[in-house]
């Protein structure tokens, strides 16, 4: 890899790493200082729906200016707002609806931050190493969420969250340093103030663009049908599925979460050190297939009535290992795809509306499951998707694949 995705990768993992240090200490803090589930759980909701509303204009802001400039600033504003913010509850000026304004402008940022950096990255990395960049991302992000929540648990019981701001505030400065040195040239002339610019006009170029290029449309339909069927499961359900379903304790979930964690590692690490680009297609095929099959094993696993419960538990892991591993490589694989298949121009808006598209269809997936786990056992809901995803994999992913991945 180049130096400049050297710098790239720095500053996400010390920027990351910050932030799943500190991600755990605004809920604890809310609810010390409110006693109340249900403020803690509309701030929650509030934040996620306005980041899913913001996301297409600030895609739009992507496009229109300097994207390693909006990296640099936003690092450097989320910097300054936490040291800001771990000034106030040092001295003890801090209320309810200071925290809340602090999340709703930090959200702003970081997610004008996280849309520069996905749009910025095949310009600085040549395409036939963008999923190795891609995987190293996925790397740093496991590592983070691995390393930072227990770290800022224990910083906060000792010394409460003005520590976790304070660290936070110095990763994201040095990661900003650290962008300041990556080359870049800007090659998207715009003299619009951003007054100027016509918001609504642009996020329509950008749906009109989605819907004129079929080859988007298709990697669009695969990130859909991960998003609504694959990712509930897997990210929501887990605790349905080994504890109520499975018959294990709550020590078991962790240890599953944990199984999954590690088949990420590995699927990313086999993409990063194994996979060659003659090889992509294989992989793509045999991943969809291994994913599909260890949903549809588990589904089975779980009616299994074996006495030895060691064994049922491990065979539960090594599916989840397994849908891990094939999901992260296929997804990876996508995703990269369509990020070179979109013109740089328009990337930040298209990229915007991705995830926008993502996080609806995962709702819809995580609501329509809900309701049918609440009915009949997971294991059928399971066996249900592992056999209609071998039938999509089989009748429109491999063949798509066949020409274009």
């Amino acid at each position: 890899m180049n130096r400049n995705f050297k710098l790239y990768i720095f500053g996400r993992f010390i920027s990351n790493l910050g932030d799943t240090i500190q991600v755990i200490g605004f809920p604890l803090l809310l609810l010390d200082m409110t006693q109340s589930a249900t403020i803690l759980g509309l701030a929650t909701i509030f934040i996620m729906f306005f980041e899913l509303i913001i996301r297409p204009f600030l895609g739009v802001i992507a496009d229109n200016y300097n994207r390693k400039r909006i990296m640099v600033g936003m690092d450097f504003i989320s910097g300054i707002l936490c040291l800001t913010m771990a000034y106030l509850i040092a001295n003890n000026i801090i209320n309810v609806w200071m925290i809340f304004i602090y999340l709703v402008i930090q959200s702003i940022v970081s997610t004008l931050f996280d849309t520069s950096t996905y749009a910025i990255l095949p310009e600085i990395v040549e395409n036939k190493y963008l999923e190795k960049a891609n995987s190293y991302l996925l790397i740093v992000s496991n590592i983070s969420s691995l390393a930072g929540p227990p770290i800022g648990a224990l910083l906060y019981s000792v010394y409460g969250i003005k520590i976790l701001l304070l660290i936070n505030g110095i990763t994201f400065l040095l990661s900003g340093i650290s962008e300041l040195y990556i080359e870049y040239n800007y090659n998207i002339e715009n003299n619009k103030k951003l007054l100027e610019i016509s918001f609504y006009n642009e996020i329509k170029d950008g749906i009109k663009y989605l819907k004129r290029k079929k080859e988007l449309k298709h990697l669009l339909n695969m990130i859909v049908y991960y998003s609504a069927w694959m990712i509930p499961i897997f990210a929501v359900f887990i605790p349905i599925i080994i504890k109520r379903d499975g018959g294990f304790s709550a020590t078991y979930v962790g240890l599953a979460e944990t199984a999954m964690t590690i088949g990420s590692l590995t699927g990313a690490s086999l993409i990063t050190f194994v996979m060659t680009n003659n090889k992509k297609p294989l992989y793509f095929k045999l991943s969809n297939i291994i994913m599909n099959m260890a949903v549809l094993f588990l589904g089975i696993i779980i009616f299994w009535n074996y006495p030895n419960k060691i064994i049922k538990f491990s065979a539960i892991s090594i599916m989840l290992f397994l849908f891990n591993i094939s999901f992260i490589i296929s997804n990876v694989i996508i995703n990269s795809k369509f990020q070179t298949s979109i013109d740089n121009e328009i990337r930040g808006r298209i990229g915007s509306l991705k995830i926008v598209i993502m996080q609806i269809a995962t709702i819809i997936g995580i609501y329509i499951g809900g309701k049918i786990i609440d009915k009949i056992s997971s294991g059928y809901y399971l066996i249900f998707l592992g056999i209609s995803g071998i039938l999509v994999t089989t009748l429109y992913i491999i063949p798509y694949s066949r020409e274009n991945i």
